[in-house]
């Protein structure tokens, strides 16, 4: 559970606290949702609001227990009323929705009833997420293997597709070994830095390898980052029956002029190495990289120019940087 971090002077938040507070139905008010991270005009305010069984009920029967309020002139506020009882139900029966109330924001617990709740709800989905890290792990090597494959059948689709489902079980794995139940995908960005410090990745290189298998997973990008997953496993003790499958899915493959694929070079640059026992040489050999880019362009053109036109739909521009996800 997340400590609230708005300044009373927030007009809605300080009328929910003030509103709540009047009320003897309302056991503990939760914000949750984007507005939980910024304070950007036109997001709506998502809130839980905690009542007693007996008001719970009320609005059961009127249809009331899902609504939009007008709060300090403000009518993009959504509500849903819960009791204790319900969000307890979290604790055995984590789902879908667990995370909004793991990585919302408490801002009204006067008794701190709430709170206490929501620590023994993050503590057995926890638990739950750790024990669930070898069958994450099978889902995002498997979707790893196919995407691989995929791109060596020139599958474009279907090779962006399944690094995509890899980066959806990659996180499970990586919040999972944290013994946390992972936030919902937009909350990524906020919540990744405790993970990457947890397991001594360099700030930031998570997002940047997620942001890669959306925009740019390339055979060679997800074989060094599986690899690394792989020492990572080693290293806490998880084991998994892939063994030399993975050794040859994650194998650099050979370019058909004998020239190695940058894969190696890109691997002594210090930017790209997460894990600290890779002791990478800094010393990277530009003019051989760019060889290898020209190389592997020279190697799309020829590909694409066997294709019919209507056989190209036409793909977004492709980060050209490192702050857009690029090289």
């Amino acid at each position: 559970m997340q400590e609230l971090t708005f300044r009373p002077s927030v007009p809605v938040v300080a009328e929910l606290v003030r509103e709540a507070s009047a009320g003897r139905e309302t056991v503990g008010v939760l914000l949750h949702g984007s507005r939980t991270a910024i304070a950007q005009p036109g997001l709506d305010y998502d809130v839980i609001r905690v009542v007693s069984d007996r008001e719970f009920e009320r609005r059961r029967r009127s249809g009331t227990v899902r609504g939009r309020l007008s709060v300090a002139g403000d009518r993009s506020v959504e509500v849903v009323h819960q009791t204790l009882s319900s969000i307890e139900r979290h604790a055995s029966e984590p789902g879908a929705s667990t995370a909004g109330y793991l990585y919302g924001r408490v801002v009204h617990d006067p008794t701190g009833d709430v709170g206490r709740l929501l620590d023994r709800v993050a503590e057995a989905a926890g638990r739950r997420a750790r024990a669930s890290v070898p069958s994450a792990c099978d889902a995002y090597l498997e979707a790893f293997a196919r995407s691989v494959k995929a791109a060596r059948r020139h599958d474009q689709l279907g090779q962006r597709m399944e690094a995509a489902e890899s980066a959806r079980a990659l996180v499970r794995v990586l919040f999972g070994l944290e013994g946390r139940w992972p936030p919902h995908l937009h909350q990524l960005t906020d919540e990744m830095a405790p993970v990457e410090h947890a397991q001594g990745w360099p700030a930031g290189y998570l997002r940047f390898a997620l942001l890669q298998l959306l925009r740019d997973p390339a055979p060679w990008r997800q074989q060094e980052l599986a690899r690394r997953v792989d020492r990572l496993l080693t290293a806490r003790g998880v084991s998994h029956d892939w063994g030399d499958r993975l050794e040859a899915v994650a194998a650099p493959a050979r370019s058909t002029s004998g020239t190695r694929t940058a894969v190696h070079r890109r691997m002594s640059d210090a930017r790209q190495s997460p894990i600290p026992q890779d002791r990478v040489n800094e010393n990277v050999d530009q003019r051989q990289r760019a060889h290898d880019s020209k190389h592997d362009q020279r190697q799309r053109e020829r590909h694409l120019e066997k294709q019919r036109p209507d056989d190209q739909p036409g793909m977004p521009g492709e980060p050209t940087g490192p702050a857009e996800g690029g090289d």
